[in-house]
């Protein structure tokens, strides 16, 4: 999984992007706050972040504020390193929407066990967006079915907009995920054979 590392001191960057890259995540790195925003907020961008709270440019927090209040599809998961540590600029923090909080000098195996923690909700976040697109698809079959159709009296072909008429079988397979077979009922077969 990828993650993105921005902490403005070069020693931080080293240690966690050695760190990181040993537990096998791919590491990207910035040095400042606008940096940072600019990758988190891109099209690629990685889902789990470790931010320094304080940096050139946006803070970590600032970061987080603006990460929460924007419109995207895909959650990012935060873990605010700082070397703040009092309990209202930890609340702070969480208000602003980390989702965790370590002080520095980090506990190495403390912050690896959080990040797991956030790849958990990752994969559950990207679970349920999942199951939600499918639900929006679906909902919008239904919607397409439910309308006002229009169907030839005599022929009874459906009339499909620009597409003209066509048979009842072939606009419910295109609008549906029915699938048919042909039979044949009583009546038919009185008056055919």
């Amino acid at each position: 999984m990828r993650v993105l590392i921005a902490d403005d001191d070069q020693l931080s960057r080293t240690l966690l992007t050695s760190l990181l890259a040993h537990a096998g995540y791919q590491v990207i790195v910035e040095h400042t706050g606008d940096a940072a925003f600019a990758a988190l907020t891109a099209a690629d961008a990685p889902q789990l972040a470790v931010l320094d709270w304080v940096m050139p440019g946006r803070s970590g927090v600032d970061i987080c504020r603006a990460l929460r209040a924007s419109e995207r599809e895909r959650y990012t998961y935060i873990v605010m390193l700082t070397a703040r540590d009092s309990r209202d600029e930890r609340l702070e923090c969480i208000d602003a929407g980390a989702d965790d909080f370590l002080t520095k000098p980090i506990d190495q195996a403390e912050l690896l066990a959080r990040l797991r923690s956030g790849e958990r909700v990752i994969r559950l976040e990207n679970a349920l967006a999942e199951r939600i697109g499918e639900l929006d698809l679906a909902l919008k079959q239904v919607k397409h079915l439910e309308g006002i159709i229009t169907i030839c009296m005599h022929c009874k072909r459906i009339a499909a907009g620009a597409d003209g008429w066509q048979r009842l079988e072939a606009y419910l397979a295109a609008h549906s995920n029915a699938s048919f077979t042909h039979g044949l009922c009583q009546e038919g077969r009185d008056a055919h054979f």
